[in-house]
């Protein structure tokens, strides 16, 4: 146990020395360049040993790099504490911007709209053109996930006057099928209708095969305790099969609001992409 120990001991003191031999300088240099030949894992391990020895007091740049890296691996939790470090350290307005944008998209991958819309409506700096273009069509994007529809329109068609108003059409035609999508696939009417005929809701949601199987499951208990009531009393059989009836019939119900949902947010995302891949961004130039 001792002679492991003392190996360990030794073979870490190997590895530190290893690690200071390069200068700090070289391995930001090394990260950039395996950041730049798309090995972000590699430039993960260097910054961070970067980061770790010399703080990146010297090289604030190491944070920027270092998030972008996490950024491409999607471990956006990693990426928007070191963009939260690269603001601190940044004194550039143009930059700072950037780096609110990229924090915010981190944001939105992992689902953090409202946290997203704060880091936006946060920044105070200001904007060239393609930044105030790029704040706005996050900030639409948010606002939707959010059920801001309103503010999303208005952002959006912001986002197109800068575009000379062409997509104007398209943004209000796609508003307009909003309303259409939340009564073609409005969760209550869903869960009313599978209270009424069991699998119903399922149905009108487009979800055949979960509706067919709700009807059949609920018909098939109903038609069982029928059965079982001709030999025994219809309390006796009332108890055997009640339980299992309302756990289905109870459960048809409710999973046909959740189906009716989950299709009506698909729908109004593929609104939404259509709508964002509508609008390119304006020329920087």
């Amino acid at each position: 146990m001792r002679a492991l120990n003392l190996f360990s001991a030794i073979l870490f003191s190997i590895l530190a020395v290893s690690i200071r031999a390069q200068s700090p300088a070289e391995t930001l240099d090394f990260a950039r360049q395996q950041s730049s030949l798309g090995n972000h894992a590699v430039a993960v391990k260097a910054l961070n040993r970067l980061v770790f020895f010399d703080n990146s007091v010297q090289f604030p740049e190491a944070f920027r790099l270092l998030a972008d890296s996490y950024y491409s691996l999607k471990e956006y939790s990693n990426a928007v504490y070191y963009y939260d470090l690269a603001i601190t350290q940044s004194e550039s307005d143009s930059l700072k911007a950037e780096l609110t944008l990229s924090k915010a998209s981190c944001r939105i991958h992992e689902g953090g709209f409202r946290e997203a819309q704060v880091d936006l409506l946060s920044f105070t700096g200001t904007l060239n053109k393609c930044q105030q273009w790029q704040f706005e069509m996050l900030s639409a994007i948010v606002a939707f996930h959010l059920g801001q529809y309103e503010e999303a329109r208005n952002l959006l068609l912001q986002c197109s006057e800068e575009l000379n108003g062409d997509a104007l059409p398209l943004i209000e035609s796609g508003f307009e099928r909003l309303s259409y999508l939340e009564k073609r696939y409005n969760p209550r009417f869903a869960r009313v209708m599978s209270m009424v005929i069991p699998g119903s809701g399922q149905m009108v949601a487009g979800d055949y095969r979960n509706g067919v199987n709700s009807f059949l499951l609920v018909v098939g208990f109903i038609a069982a305790g029928v059965g079982i009531s001709a030999s025994v009393t219809f309390f006796d059989a009332a108890l055997i099969i009640f339980p299992w009836f309302q756990r289905y019939y109870m459960g048809g119900y409710q999973k046909a609001y959740t189906i009716a949902m989950e299709k009506q947010l698909k729908e109004k995302n593929k609104v939404l992409a259509g709508l964002v891949n509508a609008l390119q961004q304006p020329n920087c130039e």
